[in-house]
């Protein structure tokens, strides 16, 4: 498989993908990998290939994936990299200067929230999914989360009736 990242997250995915799959590729759009040292370590102690300056171009496949196209930047060659999954971890920045006034963000610029509640500073006011300081940056934890608060903000305003 193939992990489209070279960040934290992509490491974290690659280390768990490794366990599972027989060969895991890294494929990096700069120089070098961002991702802390540790988590580098880790990825080279499980024989995770990586591959630098590769600029994704295209997946390929027919019900299945079955290869991956990217340009090597350096050399400009287009080369294929057979696999049967690409997961893609590149990151984002969340949408959050809106409420920049309403909530408190932790060192890492999450939304700090109840755990339990998903409620926020300010009350009445709930934040869910990857914008919080959830652990797990997953869809599957940020519909739960969405979950929770949603829960949560039913019965703020019950109360409040």
């Amino acid at each position: 498989v193939a992990v489209v990242g070279g960040g934290n997250s992509a490491l974290e995915a690659a280390l768990f993908l490794s366990k599972i799959a027989s060969k895991v590729y890294i494929l990096e759009y700069g120089p070098k990998l961002r991702a802390d040292e540790a988590n580098q370590k880790m990825a080279q102690e499980a024989g995770i290939e990586v591959i630098t300056s590769a600029d994704v171009k295209k997946i390929q496949g027919d019900k299945f994936v079955s290869s991956v196209i990217y340009q090597q930047k350096l050399t400009g060659e287009n080369k294929t990299l057979e696999v049967q999954g690409v997961f893609v971890e590149i990151g984002h920045m969340p949408a959050t200067s809106f409420i920049k006034d309403l909530v408190d963000f932790n060192e890492k610029d999450e939304i700090k929230i109840d755990p339990y509640t998903c409620q926020t500073k300010t009350p009445g006011l709930f934040s869910a999914g990857d914008v919080t300081e959830v652990k797990i940056k997953q869809i599957v934890v940020a519909a739960g989360e969405g979950t929770k608060a949603a829960l949560a903000a039913y019965r703020y305003l019950d109360d409040k009736h």
